[in-house]
C-alpha cells in the first residue's frame, strides 16, 4: 500500500502533465492551420487562439512569433489593409 500510492500519484501527474500538452499542441497546430487559410475571419480566430496560448504557454512564442512573421510575408501587398498588417504585428510582437 505504501509503494502504491506514490507510484500512482507519480502516474497521474505525468499523464496529466502530457495530456495536457497534447492539448496545447492540438490547438497550436489547429491555429496554424486557420492562420494559413485566406479567409480573414479564420485569421483572426487563430490570431486570438495564438495569443491566447502563448499566455498560457510561453515556451510557443518564438515560433508563433516566427508564424506571424511568415505569414506577414505571404499577404500581397495590395490586398491586405493596413488594420491587418497592425494587428499581426502587435500580436507577433507581444
Amino acid at each position: 500500500m505504501l509503494l502504491a500510492l506514490p507510484t500512482t500519484t507519480l502516474l497521474w501527474y505525468f499523464r496529466t502533465c502530457d495530456t495536457r500538452e497534447n492539448i496545447h499542441q492540438n490547438y497550436f497546430f489547429d491555429a496554424f492551420k486557420k492562420l494559413t487559410n485566406n479567409k480573414v475571419v479564420r485569421h483572426e480566430i487563430a490570431t486570438q487562439r495564438l495569443t491566447n496560448l502563448v499566455k498560457k504557454v510561453p515556451k510557443y512564442k518564438e515560433e508563433i512569433k516566427l508564424a506571424f512573421i511568415k505569414v506577414l510575408k505571404s499577404f500581397p501587398r495590395k490586398s491586405t489593409s493596413n488594420y491587418e498588417r497592425r494587428t499581426y504585428a502587435t500580436v507577433a510582437y507581444q
